[in-house]
């Protein structure tokens, strides 16, 4: 699970859409903004992301959403615990924080034009983030199988770069790499994630560019097995990350700054490329 900060949300135009208010321990109250037809949203406690949605297809607004998901929580509430509800983790885990007083669920809303878009942007957040209010973010989820279509790049000797063609099958039919694609260009839209850039490898662990990150200052991904990190290269600083220990994220900050020069040239170059 990541924090994500007002600044990435904004970059990504995405707005304050109001907020849930814990008033007691049997009371919460749903203050939603108006925003009609198809949005995304997404739900932040004291900066960690928690949950991301979408208004459906019948592009009911935002509002109506937000009044119909934390509705559906006030009988779990009065229940009393634990609380199952049907024992998924929004009506397990969610009542455990709107029974504080005082606690806040911020929310954040982006509109889209076209519905595909918006479910595909939706899912990708989510297997992103990886939200405690989401299925994603439980113990054992896997995210689905897909292709990744992309230029790969490894590490070629004495710190140099190979280029190998081509696509990396891993599973099912998608062409896009399911993961950080909701980056907005320069019209304000999310844009679709087709390529990924991988610089280096040591051992199973990645350093890559996203192809959408264009827009973003220089940074660089950092990916081994589940556990993933994000390193902003001018100078060199960790953004974010998941799953890493403290010894291994100063390894792997080490091996960044080893290459920062090399991978800001090779950003700059793969940018200047793709405009």
């Amino acid at each position: 699970m990541y924090r994500i900060s007002d600044e990435t949300l904004r970059v990504n135009a995405f707005a304050r859409g109001g907020a849930v208010r814990a008033i007691s321990p049997h009371y919460f109250l749903v203050e939603p903004q108006e925003v009609p037809g198809l949005a995304v949203y997404i739900m932040r406690v004291n900066g960690e992301y928690m949950k991301g949605g979408h208004t459906g297809k019948k592009a009911s607004s935002f509002a109506a959403r937000m009044k119909s998901e934390f509705g559906c929580l006030r009988p779990v509430i009065a229940a009393g615990p634990p609380y199952h509800g049907t024992g998924d983790p929004w009506q397990r885990l969610v009542p455990l924080m709107l029974v504080v007083p005082g606690a806040i669920v911020e929310l954040w809303v982006k509109s889209y034009t076209d519905l595909q878009t918006m479910r595909d942007d939706e899912e990708e957040l989510n297997d992103f983030y990886r939200g405690l209010w989401t299925r994603e973010g439980q113990p054992g989820w896997k995210p689905k199988a897909r292709r990744r279509v992309t230029v790969h790049v490894a590490a070629g000797a004495g710190g140099g770069v190979k280029v190998a063609k081509g696509g990396a099958k891993t599973g099912a039919e998608s062409p896009r790499l399911k993961r950080g694609v909701w980056h907005a260009n320069k019209h304000g839209q999310g844009t679709k994630l087709d390529a990924c850039r991988p610089f280096f490898a040591r051992g199973r662990t990645r350093f890559f560019f996203y192809s959408a990150d264009r827009h973003e200052p220089r940074h660089v991904h950092v990916e081994r097995d589940a556990n993933r990190a994000k390193f902003w290269l001018d100078p060199v600083r960790l953004a974010r990350s998941g799953g890493f220990g403290a010894a291994e994220l100063r390894e792997v900050e080490r091996l960044v700054a080893e290459r920062a020069s090399h991978l800001m040239e090779k950003w700059d170059e793969y940018f200047s490329v793709a405009d």
